[in-house]
């Protein structure tokens, strides 16, 4: 970490994101000429785990070098490793040669001699981050074109396939294309290996923070935090939960050692309020899952960074957590398992649907509920949606919920435009048929950072007897191909609850999105049939979602604001428990008003001059408002 970033205090946040980004850009020249002069010096040598060596001697008699930064737990490293290795494979054949360094503490050199890559990708372990120092390299992913004079003929991002988005509101996220655009390694190499004396290029990649081989202090300054007293319990609450062995999350941050590897990144992460995710403004509501960090939370762990991570005493560390081994839920009463799947390792892949019958004969309770996947590295989300035997038609005992129907999503509309929508809609007509193919609600979900259905004494899902199952499995290739199942784990209630959980939504599929608009506006209702509680709120859109928010609609016209999501992130479509159950009468309206960004501006884009209508696939979009509710009895 830079100093000038560990001066700032966390609420200037905004102004500390600036000038990152300012200073990268006006210290690009700088950092060129002092990697050049680095590599044209004869101080440096770097050698292959295959045992060759290479330096400023080597570098005359090669046409183009490559040196590339990796880190094994970066996402970023593992997503773009098979396309540096299909680069290092084409051009390493037109005599370039192909370096990839790994300089992360955390890495330990018999993970990296495992690492699966192509002959012509030559492994070195930078122990103590010696080359990275010498060439200026902060980053994984970051890639250096060296010609054969030894001057740096191109430094930063592979391709700009993915990047960095600063919103109207401060906040800092990620971007990924569905393909590059401007393929900068390749374009480089071009013009080196054709002996082309163009300018000097330098851009930003996106890869983490590298975690280089400085010690911490033995004493730690005075008045700076440590990591047992001021750290680790920070740590515990908002991240353990996810970043542990056997999870989601790309690495750990159980203990000291974890930390330590990935501080500057920790570091930066939460300064930009990208993580712990949460996209809740914290104007409205108050919400029992809240992984938000506080203003004093995020000072800590910066300042501790800024103190080079001192470790403190161990008696003043805090009682390690305690995660649930195998099922969170316990050992269910029934498992269902999705039949294996090969996830490939690049690539953007459609939903994957599978259906799985019940074969119960009586209606059951779901008093637990969890969604777990072999790969969870590769699984973004799951949702299920239930099918009740012949359709719709209910057996005695089933509780009441909210009518809908397909012609419900169309009968707002005039005759002519009925006709259109429902002819754009026709491939998705049985979906709709089916459980509303999702847009009136879900069964049981898992999303990102998630936690699983609880078991509550009063509360419980139901299961109609005779019931398909149907999983909705969205997957984002990591790098690796994985083989993975889905597995759905349910515990059952042996007599029906007081109150019953119902994932209802509110939803549009007849919108349209104009070319290049940057704001526009979707508004959907729900007028409850019937009174009861809310529990939940999770709005869901795809890569054009910008903001959601809910308002609830009293008898009395007035209004109160939910949830308020000012900066959607697809990535990181989250569940809102309410930390206490909000009211509801009949008649009441609950509103979602949603902002789409269809425009240039929006890297995520995929089309901005395509108009944007609703579909089920990520390119397409979506518009719906989940909400949880217990619903009065007649």
């Amino acid at each position: 970490m830079t100093a000038d970033r560990r001066s700032e205090l966390p609420h200037t946040h905004q102004k500390r994101y600036a000038l990152r980004v300012i200073s990268r850009l006006s210290l690009a020249t700088t950092l060129l000429l002092t990697a050049t002069a680095a590599a044209q010096s004869e101080s440096w040598t770097l050698r292959s785990l295959a045992g060759d060596f290479f330096g400023p001697k080597q570098i005359p008699h090669t046409d183009a070098t490559v040196l590339a930064w990796h880190g094994l737990d970066c996402p970023m490293s593992k997503v773009y490793l098979p396309r540096l290795g299909r680069i290092a494979q084409e051009y390493g054949k037109r005599g370039a040669r192909f370096f990839l360094i790994d300089s992360n503490v955390q890495d330990e050199l018999s993970r990296f001699r495992k690492l699966d890559v192509p002959t012509r990708l030559a492994r070195v372990h930078d122990r103590g981050g010696r080359l990275a120092r010498r060439f200026s390299t902060t980053r994984t992913t970051e890639v250096l074109v060296l010609d054969p004079t030894g001057a740096i003929r191109y430094r930063g991002a592979i391709d700009d396939q993915y990047g960095y988005e600063k919103s109207e509101h401060g906040g800092v996220g990620t971007y990924r294309k569905d393909e590059p655009s401007t393929h900068y390694l390749r374009d480089a190499l071009d013009v080196v290996l054709a002996g082309k004396t163009d300018a000097i290029r330098h851009t930003d990649p996106l890869g983490c923070a590298l975690g280089l081989n400085w010690e911490p202090p033995a004493n730690a300054p005075a008045g700076a935090p440590t990591f047992h007293r001021d750290v680790q319990p920070i740590l515990n609450a908002h991240c353990a939960r996810c970043h542990r062995d056997g999870t989601a999350a790309p690495f750990a941050l159980e203990d000291f050692d974890d930390a330590h590897g990935w501080a500057d990144m920790i570091s930066e992460v939460v300064s930009d309020r990208r993580m712990p995710p949460w996209g809740a403004s914290p104007k409205f509501g108050k919400f029992a899952n809240d992984s938000s960090l506080s203003t004093e939370e995020i000072a800590t762990i910066e300042r501790w960074v800024e103190a080079g991570c001192p470790k403190g005493d161990s008696e003043h560390a805090p009682k390690k957590p305690t995660w649930p081994t195998g099922w969170a839920i316990g050992e269910p009463d029934i498992v269902y398992d999705t039949p294996k799947y090969r996830v490939p390792a690049e690539g953007t892949l459609p939903y994957r649907y599978v259906r799985v019958r019940t074969k119960f004969d009586e209606h059951k309770w779901v008093s637990a509920a969890q969604i777990r996947s072999t790969g969870n590295e590769v699984v973004h989300h799951v949702l299920t949606f239930v099918i009740p035997p012949k359709g719709r038609r209910k057996k005695p005992g089933a509780p009441w919920e909210p009518k809908w129907g397909v012609m419900d999503l169309f009968r707002h509309l005039p005759r002519g435009e009925r006709r259109e929508h429902m002819l754009r809609n026709q491939k998705y007509l049985r979906d709709f048929r089916v459980a509303g193919g999702g847009v009136f609600g879900f069964f049981v979900a898992q999303l990102p950072g998630d936690i699983p259905m609880d078991s509550h004494p009063d509360r419980a899902i139901f299961l109609p007897a005779g019931a398909t199952i149907v999983f909705q499995i969205h997957y984002t290739p990591d790098g690796t191909e994985r083989e993975t199942v889905t597995s759905l784990g349910l515990k059952f209630r042996d007599t029906p609850p007081k109150e019953v959980r119902d994932m209802h939504a509110m939803t549009s599929v007849t919108f349209e999105i104009p070319p290049q608009a940057e704001n526009h506006e979707e508004v959907i209702e729900h007028r409850f049939q019937r009174g009861g509680q809310l529990l939940s709120l999770s709005p869901h859109m795809h890569l054009r979602g910008k903001s959601f928010r809910y308002v609830l609609e009293r008898r009395d016209g007035s209004e109160e604001v939910l949830l308020d999501v000012p900066e959607f992130d697809f990535d990181w479509q989250l569940q809102y428990v309410l930390e206490q159950p909000i009211r509801f009468e009949r008649g009441e309206r609950l509103r979602g008003i949603a902002v789409f960004d269809n425009s240039k501006s929006n890297p995520y884009n995929p089309d901005p001059d395509a108009s944007v209508f609703f579909g089920l696939q990520t390119e397409e979009e979506m518009l719906i408002g989940y909400f949880e509710a217990i619903w009065d009895r007649e």
